[in-house]
């Protein structure tokens, strides 16, 4: 018989708190630097002031992306240690309800 799946439901969620932080952090942090990152707006003209503006603009969006999507991992981990509660709760209700019969 295979062993039953164990899951420690508090340290799930405290990690995926931790994570859904560090990409709200992530995500701060770019928009801190917003229009700073290729502050090449007064030197008009020049190809390497535009091609590092888009290059900027490229890593914010990428940034911003990565920031979500880590917020999302760990939103995740606190959703399925949320579902191994319910479904342990709802399989030891149905126990006591065979139990008692």
């Amino acid at each position: 018989m295979s062993q039953p799946v164990r899951v420690h439901v508090p340290g799930l969620r405290s990690l995926g708190g931790e994570i859904v932080g560090h990409g709200a952090e992530l995500m701060r942090n770019v928009r801190s630097v917003e229009g700073r990152l290729a502050a090449c707006g007064a030197v008009g003209g020049w190809a390497a002031a535009e091609a590092a503006q888009r290059a900027a603009d490229g890593w914010q969006t990428y940034l911003r992306g990565l920031a979500g999507r880590i917020e999302a991992a760990g939103q995740a981990l606190i959703d399925a240690a949320n579902n191994y509660q319910g479904s342990d709760e709802r399989a030891g209700q149905r126990h006591d309800r065979v139990r008692a019969r």
